[in-house]
């Protein structure tokens, strides 16, 4: 994925469903940030329900719809053209919005943009890698909607090493949310983040933020 500057923040967060009560374990945060009410959480279309008492440390209040994010406008070769359908928290979601992936060797490359949104001139090495494993890009959407989503697997054993199945995909100008099911907490060396350890420190899923 291209992202412009700014700081990548690593949040462990539980994700949630549509207008109802759904699993603690599953709520992606509509409000990290400190003052969080039902009328502020509200205003920006999420859900505010408070955690019950045996919930784990940490369980958001507010949180996104499940069936939050962007909705498939065209296909083509290997490539999306999204829709925003829902309301971003922190500015205007960009729409459309594309999505492209493609193979260089046994990498992944996948990229989700906009082609009037800058990006670094950055001279990444694009010698195409080897490696016995491949991964296989899959578009989905969130349980009966038509939200979209995809997967990133390993053709090997199908284990799902990125699923935005989760929901609460946002893409703004200044605020980038991606959020992923991972098949296990043993995860190591994910960007800038604020763990003391090379290992990532979280559980269920894992979620981008990019605020600029």
């Amino acid at each position: 994925m291209t992202l412009t500057k700014g700081a990548l923040l690593l949040v462990v967060l539980y994700l949630g469903a549509h207008g109802q009560s759904v699993d603690v374990s599953k709520r992606v945060d509509c409000f990290p940030e400190p003052g969080a009410s039902q009328s502020s959480c509200q205003s920006r279309g999420c859900i505010w329900e408070e955690a019950p008492n045996d919930s784990p440390t940490g369980t958001p209040w507010c949180y996104y719809p499940t069936e939050s994010g962007f909705t498939v406008q065209s296909t083509g070769t290997n490539s999306f053209v999204l829709a925003a359908k829902t309301p971003n928290p922190y500015g205007t979601n960009i729409s459309p919005l594309n999505v492209k992936y493609s193979s260089n060797g046994a990498t992944l490359l996948l990229t989700i943009g906009n082609d009037d949104r800058y990006v670094p001139p950055v001279n990444i090495p694009k010698k195409p890698s080897t490696s016995t494993e491949s991964l296989k890009f899959t578009s989905g959407t969130i349980g009966s909607s038509d939200i979209f989503s995809f997967k990133v697997t390993r053709a090997s054993t199908g284990a799902a090493l990125w699923d935005t199945s989760i929901g609460g995909m946002q893409f703004a100008d200044k605020f980038i949310q991606i959020a992923t099911y991972l098949p296990t907490k043993n995860i190591y060396g994910f960007g800038d983040h604020i763990h003391k350890k090379i290992k990532v420190g979280f559980q269920y899923f894992l979620v981008f933020h990019l605020k600029i």
